[in-house]
């Protein structure tokens, strides 16, 4: 690793004493003129204070770092290099990590260049999908009262050849690397996931969705390389650790110290685990997806439509269920009816169109790593999606009939027939949300956000409707 001063080094800790500064505010110290100078000249002959000094307006110097014997008057726009005792760089709504990040600017992702091999045995560019696939380490829980944890991660010689290739940048020294990417490689990288002591899913459920959740105070070692997190505070969110780069064959020593304030761990619980990520081609990410045959779908048509309650004198009995056949991308009939084996709404998906969505290519910017169902945010990593046959029927018959152009959304029954809903059937909301994709996505939102107060996503309708207003009775 590059030798760095040791203010940068405590800066990019970002532990409770971490330096706070940017480039503006060195400019300051530097460049403050002659009241700076003054200001100086007049405490020289003071006693000297435990911490060095700079100019900046953000903040007042700590009382508790002075001495009871120095009686120091300083400026306004005065403030010691190191932050007070207890002091957290404010999250910010819109962060710019041009401002708050410029220690970290060697922590920047590499250049990425997105590989395969064609026909003739060249390499050229092309897009690839990157995806969580299993753990190299499970998800352990931190103990607040254990502040060192060391785990041997054995990795095989296979393995390694499978790693990203990092090279230095041809262009200049100092520069951003440049990383490998073809298809069929595997990447190694650190999370830390916190979760809610109410919380009681396995956390191996909650994990791939879960956002990465960086303690305050922590530090990692892979066989003997520091490595340092970029956090939400310079980034707009917890940034992932990749590890790739420092594992060798055989035996990996993982180490990380953390200190967890009483704050963080009085409703949270921590988690640690290292992730697997795939990097495929488009043609082995559909190559995972499964099929849903027909008859099962129309066996959960029946479910749904005659649920019967705890009470075997009552039973929830509705004529047929609404579901929609417009893709929440396109705004479109699907092509490709899917959706995660994890949903529990019939509504799908286009395939190959959420999957192209999900794309990664060469270039500065992150791998996409996000693969949750459009409609309700669940799970939904390739290995995750399923094809529905029975909406395939549906799609074909309304090609064979012509009335794919006008289509909407089918009413499904409990014998499995359905009957189709037109956009000239459909009400004036439905249809503005079928006009633009992003209209369409952010009503699904909608319908997201307000599924704990819904029996189901799908809608239903009874023989003795009095009108289009939807009445929902919920049962204790």
């Amino acid at each position: 690793m590059a030798t760095r001063s040791p203010q940068a080094s405590i800066a990019q800790r970002n532990g409770p004493q971490s330096v706070v500064s940017s480039a503006s505010t060195l400019g300051q110290a530097q460049l403050g003129g002659g009241a700076l100078q003054g200001s100086i000249a007049q405490v020289r002959n003071q006693p000297a204070s435990p911490h060095p000094q700079v100019a900046s307006p953000h903040y007042p110097p700590s009382q508790a770092s002075l001495t009871p014997q120095t009686h120091l008057s300083y400026p306004l726009n005065y403030r010691f290099l190191m932050p007070p005792e207890g002091y957290r760089v404010p999250q910010l709504a819109e962060p710019d990590p041009l401002r708050v990040s410029m220690h970290q600017i060697d922590l920047l992702d590499p250049i990425k260049h997105c590989m395969k091999t064609n026909e003739n045995g060249d390499s050229v560019e092309t897009e690839l999908f990157h995806y969580f696939s299993d753990f190299w380490l499970e998800p352990t829980v931190v103990n607040p009262q254990v502040y060192n944890y060391e785990w041997s991660l054995t990795l095989a010689a296979e393995d390694i050849r499978r790693l990203p290739r990092y090279v230095e940048s041809p262009e200049k020294e100092g520069y951003r690397k440049v990383v490998i990417y073809q298809t069929g490689c595997r990447a190694f990288r650190l999370r830390c996931v916190a979760v809610k002591n109410s919380e009681t899913r396995d956390i191996k459920d909650l994990w791939p969705t879960a956002p990465t959740t960086w303690p305050s105070c922590f530090y990692i070692h892979v066989n003997g390389n520091e490595l340092i997190a970029r956090r939400k505070a310079h980034n707009g969110r917890d940034v992932p650790v990749d590890l790739s780069t420092f594992l060798t064959s055989g035996a990996n020593k993982l180490q990380i110290n953390l200190l967890l304030r009483e704050d963080e761990c009085k409703d949270m619980r921590y988690f640690i685990a290292v992730e697997k990520m795939e990097i495929h081609s488009f043609e082995m990410v559909r190559g995972q997806v499964q099929t849903i045959q027909a008859e099962k779908v129309r066996q959960t048509i029946r479910e749904r439509l005659n649920k019967t309650t705890a009470d075997e004198d009552l039973a929830v009995v509705t004529e047929n269920l609404t579901v929609s056949l417009i893709d929440p991308f396109t705004a479109q009939v699907f092509a490709h009816p899917a959706r995660s084996d994890l949903c529990t709404h019939l509504d799908c998906f286009d395939l190959e169109t959420f999957i192209r969505t999900r794309k990664s290519v060469s270039g500065p910017t992150p791998l996409n790593d996000k693969w949750t169902c459009p409609i309700c945010n669940v799970d939904a990593r390739p290995q995750l999606l399923k094809v529905d046959r029975f909406f395939e029927e549906v799609r074909e018959e309304l090609v064979s009939k012509n009335q794919l152009e006008v289509a909407q959304a089918i009413k499904i029954s409990s014998n499995g027939s359905w009957t189709l809903q037109t956009i000239q059937e459909s009400t004036p909301e439905r249809r503005s949300e079928s006009q633009t994709p992003f209209a369409k996505r952010k009503a699904g939102s909608q319908r997201a956000r307000s599924a704990t107060s819904r029996p189901k996503i799908e809608s239903s309708s009874t023989p003795t409707a009095a009108s289009s207003e939807r009445i929902v009775i919920e049962l204790d």
